[in-house]
Formats: structure tokens, C-alpha cells, sequence
């Protein structure tokens, strides 16, 4: 996702697989962004506050539906994450 001004939550859910990668990405030219990748009803396992650039893998720890909560402060900039799946073998 791409913004010019970012002052809100956005949210998605995502089905994953225990294995499975997400690589995330923040870059920002103004503000930051609060963000919470977590499994629903579940302690998160990644939580980053006043983010302003980043690149990360988060590895999944176990298959279900999971939350992702992005938080803008005056931020223009982007943040994706896309999913790398568990490759089968």
C-alpha cells in the first residue's frame, strides 16, 4: 500500500501455513507507523511502534488466520507484505 498522508488504522487478515514467510517492508519520506502482526486472539508476534523504514521476514509459527494492524502518523510513504509460502517438498 502507497500514501500520501496515512493518519489511521488500516487492517487485513491472512490465512497462512506454519512455515510460510512474510516479508515486510516500510519505507517513509515523512511520519511513521505503529504496526501489529498477530494470530486472531493471540499475543502478537511482531509488534513495531513509530516504524519510519524497515526490512524484515517474519516466519509463521503455526497455520490459522492472522491480523495485521497498520497505524499511520502523518505518514507518507509505503509498507507491504507479502507472503512467501512454505515450499512443499
Amino acid at each position: 500500500m502507497e500514501y500520501s498522508i496515512l493518519d489511521k488504522e488500516e487492517s487485513a487478515e491472512l490465512e497462512l501455513t506454519e512455515g510460510d514467510q512474510i516479508q515486510v517492508h516500510i519505507s517513509h519520506t515523512t511520519g511513521n507507523v505503529d504496526v501489529i502482526f498477530c494470530e486472531d486472539g493471540g499475543d502478537p508476534i511482531y509488534k513495531g511502534t513509530e516504524q519510519e523504514k524497515s526490512d524484515f521476514i517474519l516466519t509463521i509459527p503455526k497455520t490459522g488466520c492472522y491480523h495485521i494492524s497498520v497505524t499511520g502518523h502523518r505518514a507518507k510513504g509505503e509498507i507491504s507484505f507479502t507472503c512467501i509460502p512454505l515450499k512443499e517438498e
